[in-house]
């Protein structure tokens, strides 16, 4: 099964054609392939209830205002930062609706970010509780770290049995103990780092292969980078209109290949670099079409959902991988793109 449109919403969840990243006549990297707001765009085990009852609550609202995305075990998450909740998806059994866990101890406030672990626990960042609210395999409640800390998570990645914190309240990313939250060390504050290799407003952050931690920031319009123990590696970036440059950093995340896909939500696009943190492309941009973003936020790179989405790509094309993209507005909340991978005519042109 794979997301479905509905043809009586204004919004088309399926584009008219192929939009492509870059434009013709240069070879396309990407594709924008679909997008959803809510449950109706997800196939329905039983439609003929819809029929009989009509669409649900949650089925009516869907997202409001989504910044983080993660994908795990075929299901899709979804931060909502004004519902204050996680969003489930799942694309098997036809399945939206909010995280099991979110109540009582586990209620969501302001949720911004969230990772999944191998054996399928969720830490979630939520800024208004000041904590990481950590969810079960099978999405209940658990426990939280930072009760009673100055700390606002903005986001948070694994590495190994650590957790890496980006914390606005003290403008530093943090190393913490997986298990118990234990702060273990922090570093990239102006306190305590020198200007050129601290963070600002630290946004967002993701971890390459060699658990490097790449930070978008959004006080220094740059992306920094640290080693997995805290030593600076560098920065790249600056505030300019120029390609490479950014205005309002956000989401990051890094593929498979190392490629760097880094959001800003004033220029509403998405900019890939290399490893050497050289540009490589663009897509997304401002408008309604196809394609577009409007103040976009979170960013995944998705390898398990790739057949579910095939189908979608034009012909002779194939994917590497499906690149998620949350706007905070505008009539698509949720974008789906493939990378889709270089043809052997291109390999032999080059």
């Amino acid at each position: 099964m794979v997301l479905a449109a509905v043809a009586c919403q204004t919004t088309p969840r399926t584009p008219l054609g192929p939009v492509f990243y870059p434009s013709p006549p240069d070879s396309p990297r990407i594709q924008f392939l679909r997008s959803f707001n809510n449950a109706r765009d997800i196939p329905r085990s039983y439609p003929w209830l819809d029929k009989l009852f009509g669409p649900t609550e949650a089925e009516e609202t869907g997202f409001v205002k989504p910044y983080g995305v993660a994908v795990a075990r075929g299901k899709f998450y979804v931060c909502d930062t004004i519902l204050g909740t996680v969003w489930v998806v799942d694309f098997v059994n036809g399945q939206f609706h909010p995280i099991v866990g979110d109540a009582r101890q586990g209620k969501l406030r302001k949720p911004i970010n969230l990772a999944i672990d191998a054996d399928g626990k969720k830490y979630v960042s939520d800024a208004d509780r000041g904590q990481i609210v950590v969810f079960g395999a099978d999405d209940e409640y658990v426990t939280a770290f930072g009760l009673g800390e100055k700390l606002k998570p903005t986001d948070v990645a694994i590495a190994g049995d650590h957790l890496v914190v980006a914390d606005l309240a003290n403008h530093e990313v943090q190393i913490r103990d997986k298990q118990t939250g234990k702060m273990i060390r922090a570093f990239g504050s102006p306190d305590t780092t020198s200007l050129d290799e601290s963070v600002g407003q630290p946004a967002n952050l993701a971890l390459d292969a060699q658990n490097n931690i790449l930070v978008s920031d959004l006080g220094r319009f740059h992306v920094v980078v640290y080693s997995p123990d805290g030593t600076f590696l560098g920065s790249f970036g600056q505030i300019g209109r120029r390609a490479g440059d950014f205005a309002r950093p956000k989401g990051i995340a890094v593929d498979r290949a190392g490629r760097i896909y880094v959001v800003d939500a004033a220029y509403e696009n998405v900019q890939i670099f290399d490893d050497q943190h050289r540009l490589l492309m663009w897509f997304g941009g401002h408008g309604s079409d196809d394609g577009a973003l409007v103040l976009p936020a979170g960013i995944a790179i998705d390898y398990e959902n790739v057949d579910f989405f095939r189908k979608y790509v034009a012909a002779g094309r194939d994917l590497e991988c499906v690149i998620w993209v949350a706007s905070n507005d505008g009539p698509r909340k949720i974008s789906c793109y493939g990378l889709l991978k270089v043809t052997a005519a291109e390999t032999a042109g080059k």
